[in-house]
């Protein structure tokens, strides 16, 4: 099905996980520390002239994992994210960690022989910041464990999980986590944004089921974070973002029940794009939690599409198509159904390309409240003017509302409870060239400027080149940078991308 594509139907509902943090599931070496609060080895002071080989080869012995150098084996695919334009970078080093003690003795030999670092797990940052040339990459992919609880109904996540494997275990169990699409994407990076998916408006973002945390902080020690432990940290990873406070070496979440899924896709003539958004718009305030809604605005070859991809958990998505239609006022040139296993519907959502590696460049703005009918014409209109030039194309709005809008503002560190919608700007790049990837910008800067009345900010699973990372905080930004000096004073994670 042609509108089943992943670029221009289903990556509104991809949580683009920022990937510079991580999870990972315990296992016997890391059950000792998770039973502390905090452990680890003392602080050690930096120094200044640098690793030698001696020491390089010292890191090595001391991991479970493995260190990989420039040239050697594995180096080479293991420096690849998910868009192919990043694997230009090479790190000094890359660590492979194979649980919570490699993350810890990577950290505190960074600190001690003052290297630069990132953390990496999924790999999905839209911006690459997960990779590098300076310093030492640590890897947390390979720790992709998943332990299903029946008893608490409870799932431990690794840093390696792919959220398409996490579903497939769960679904044996008939449990689900509400999370993005893409099936690649690592659970950490997903989560520590917020984490916005067709199941937001019925269980909350993927962010509201962790319950609690394992992480190794900058300074190398491993501590648990959760409601009564380390809660300010606990706060502000639940919506900081990736790469900001810690390192999570894995996360307890709760499950939920997984439906039947019933699907409806509505298509419009491009005239109709405004009525479309306007209608959808109305519909949200009535819509209930177990239906999802987004809208896409696709430019094509000259034309416009304004589409409306949604689903139902009660396993029928006519009665909700009915009411979107009837909101819209306008009937449209298209519609279709289907209904799915949750299994499926996870498969359907992934996108035929699921797995497949791509370039692309987007951005977001957060949509505050809903927009009048100029703003929608402006919106529209941008979109527009990128088709007229050749240009593909989309605009995504998610839904903010129902479940995922319910918690208070003041919960945890993701700042947009109260608004409408996340809009996500979308340019695939089948050939990223220079030139290409400048237009995509050049498109994305005149989005925002179309929706700046309405745009309270920006969603930080989205990150880009060029907007102050502040607008990604909204009124949490002083609270969330007094938290990462306490818990990075020398500055670690400090990147072009990072709170610190």
């Amino acid at each position: 099905m042609s509108e089943l594509d992943r670029r221009t139907v289903l990556r509104g509902t991809i949580a683009g996980a920022l990937a510079a943090t991580s999870v990972a599931a315990p296992t016997r070496t890391d059950a000792a520390p998770l039973a502390a609060r905090t452990s680890g080895p003392p602080p050690i002071a930096a120094r200044r002239d640098g690793p030698t080989a001696a020491d390089w080869k010292a890191l090595e012995r001391g991991l479970k994992g493995r260190l990989l150098r420039r040239g050697e084996k594995g180096y080479r695919k293991a420096t690849h994210l998910f868009d192919p334009r990043f694997d230009g970078d090479h790190p000094r080093g890359i660590v492979r960690a194979a649980n919570a003690h490699d993350v810890s003795e990577a950290l505190r030999f960074a600190r001690k022989f003052d290297v630069p670092l990132r953390p990496k797990s999924g790999g999905h940052s839209y911006v690459g910041a997960s990779m590098f040339s300076k310093g030492i990459v640590i890897d947390t992919g390979g720790m992709d464990g998943i332990d299903y609880q029946p008893g608490s109904k409870r799932v431990v996540i690794g840093a390696g999980a792919e959220l398409g494997r996490l579903h497939d275990r769960l679904d044996r169990h008939g449990r689900t986590v509400p999370t993005g699409t893409c099936p690649t994407v690592g659970a950490a990076g997903l989560t520590l944004g917020g984490g916005i998916g067709a199941e937001s408006r019925m269980y909350g973002l993927t962010q509201d089921a962790v319950v609690d945390m394992q992480v190794v902080t900058a300074d190398g020690k491993i501590r648990h974070a959760d409601a009564h432990h380390h809660k300010d940290l606990f706060w502000a990873l639940r919506g900081g973002g990736g790469g900001n406070f810690a390192i999570v070496t894995h996360l307890t979440m709760r499950t939920f029940d997984a439906h039947r899924v019933g699907f409806f896709f509505l298509s419009w003539p491009g005239h109709d794009a405004v009525a479309v958004i306007r209608g959808w718009q109305q519909r949200l305030r009535h819509m209930p939690r177990t239906s999802w809604a987004n809208v896409h605005l696709d430019a094509n070859n000259g034309s416009i599409s304004p589409r409306i991809v949604g689903l139902s958990l009660t396993g029928d998505g006519h009665h909700e198509a009915k009411a979107l239609i009837r909101a819209v006022g306008r009937n449209p040139s298209s519609v279709s159904y289907a209904q799915k296993s949750h299994r499926e519907a996870m498969h359907l959502l992934a996108g035929a390309n699921g797995h497949q590696r791509q370039s692309f460049v987007a951005g977001s703005d957060i949509i505050g409240a809903p927009m009048r009918t100029p703003a929608l014409r402006d919106l529209v209109g941008v979109v527009r003017q990128r088709s007229r030039h050749g240009g593909g194309a989309s605009a995504i709005l998610d839904p903010l509302n129902g479940r995922a809008g319910r918690p208070k503002v003041s919960s945890s560190a993701f700042p947009w409870r109260n608004a409408l919608a996340s809009l996500q700007w979308y340019v695939g790049l089948p050939h990223p060239s220079p030139k290409a990837v400048k237009a995509g910008r050049t498109w994305i800067k005149h989005g925002h400027r179309a929706v700046a009345a309405r745009s309270v900010g920006a969603y930080v699973n989205y990150l880009e080149p060029g907007r102050p990372v502040r607008r990604y905080y909204g009124k949490h930004w002083k609270k969330l940078r007094r938290i990462a000096h306490k818990y990075d004073p020398q500055g670690a994670f400090r990147s072009p991308y990072s709170i610190r």
